[in-house]
């Protein structure tokens, strides 16, 4: 189902292009899946990508194959493996997606705001003695509200990035996120600083929103501002050293700061977050234990595992050779035949087709000579379908073509031509 209502886009920063490759897939299995150590032979070219097409499309992720699919891929099934390998791929290409893209936001998000201040403040740069932690303390009255971020007023001494941290006082001074994606300055106030991923608020726990400055300066406002804003109460205010220790959540002060949540009950920038696929509980399949290598004979039994890897590569390469384009053939069996029938065949490439033709049927004085009509014809078959016939108009008339899942060769001659039909056997 499509997440991204109003449709997608790359994310700002991201180039035109990115490379999606082999490597990134195998750290994603080892993320996602690290019991399954056999899945990083998935095979994956790497591909390089326009943003601006990859981001148009949200990747859609098959259902999970469940856990008997796995077990069954595991034993070696190329079904199951298959299954598997096309279920994990599109996990991989909806993380990278995420990674890359973002859904464009809803251009009326709607909801409610409870802002601290509910008019811009008149706030004046102020020396704050020794302490560099400021911060506000409030309080929910419901679960209907998130934190997004925050605003900023910050002073001309904020010349260095900054962090803001969110504290429940209620739980005894339990940090609940940390951000450093503070701006510097004060020129262009207030500046709203935005989380990765909004924080539901709890219902009448006390909280303490604070930035940690590296001076003693702070935009200060004229007056106090506690009261309440639908159902967030606010006040009192936070000063301290450290925001980095559990006095956020002690010490208070009746001045109120350049700081102020963003508490709302929807995105305020009409975000819509996308929500990746949660990979399948394997946690009930034992982990692969690691090969050991600490001897001689670990070391050969490794290198006799990759050999055994490579000859069996190597049979699978030699296979398709001989199977596309093979360089040459070995006689199998002769079959004489007259009027229509079908011969069962099997690894064959081809026929050698040997008509007895009566001296009354047309032919050129060609050198090989040529008969006039055709004398014949020729098609290979899988037991499911035919493929197109093939004519035959000389003595000694070579067919190839064959499919290489061929199991029949069907002929057809006229009354009074019979035909020596051999088969041509792919070499090996």
């Amino acid at each position: 189902m499509a997440q991204c209502t109003f449709g997608s886009r790359p994310k700002a920063g991201v180039g035109a292009y990115v490379w999606i490759t082999w490597d990134l897939l195998v750290a994603f299995i080892a993320s996602r899946f690290p019991k399954l150590g056999l899945l990083s032979d998935i095979p994956w070219d790497n591909i390089l990508v326009s943003t601006d097409s990859f981001c148009s499309t949200e990747v859609v992720v098959p259902a999970p194959p469940g856990l008997t699919v796995w077990v069954t891929a595991l034993a070696g099934n190329l079904g199951s493996l298959k299954e598997i390998a096309d279920y994990v791929t599109q996990l991989f290409l909806q993380f990278t997606w995420s990674v890359n893209c973002e859904c464009i936001p809803n251009p009326s998000p709607g909801g409610s705001c409870y802002p601290h201040y509910t008019s811009p403040p008149s706030l004046t740069d102020t020396a704050g003695g020794s302490g560099w932690c400021w911060g506000l303390r409030f309080t929910p009255a419901d679960n209907t509200t998130k934190i997004y971020g925050a605003r900023l007023w910050l002073t001309p001494e904020d010349t260095s990035p900054m962090a803001i941290r969110l504290w429940d006082c209620t739980t005894t001074g339990n940090l609940v996120f940390a951000s450093f994606a503070v701006p510097t300055g004060g020129a262009s106030n207030p500046v709203s600083v935005y989380l990765d991923t909004p924080i539901s608020l709890l219902p009448t726990h006390n909280y303490s929103l604070t930035y940690q400055a590296a001076h003693n300066h702070v935009m200060l406002a004229s007056g106090g501002v506690s009261g309440t804003n639908g159902p967030i109460a606010y006040g009192p205010s936070i000063i301290g050293t450290d925001c980095n220790v559990l006095g956020p959540c002690a010490d208070t002060r009746s001045d109120h700061y350049g700081i102020d949540p963003i508490i709302c009950t929807a995105d305020p920038r009409g975000i819509v977050p996308f929500v990746l696929d949660t990979p399948e509980d394997l946690s009930t399949l034992p982990t692969i234990a690691d090969p050991t290598c600490t001897t001689t004979a670990d070391l050969c039994a490794r290198i006799l595992e990759l050999e055994q890897k490579i000859n069996l590569v190597t049979d699978i390469a030699r296979w398709i050779s001989t199977t596309t384009a093979p360089t040459g053939y070995s006689i199998g069996a002769v079959h004489s035949v007259s009027g229509s029938g079908t011969l069962a065949v099997a690894g064959i490439v081809g026929v050698l087709v040997e008509p007895s033709v009566p001296t009354r049927w047309g032919r050129t004085s060609d050198v090989p000579r040529r008969y006039i009509p055709k004398v014949g014809v020729i098609h290979f078959g899988d037991g499911t379908g035919s493929v197109d016939e093939t004519q035959i108009h000389y003595d000694e008339q070579l067919v190839f073509g064959a499919p290489p899942l061929a199991t029949t060769v069907s002929y057809s001659f006229p009354p009074g031509i019979t035909a020596v039909v051999t088969e041509l056997l792919r070499l090996k």
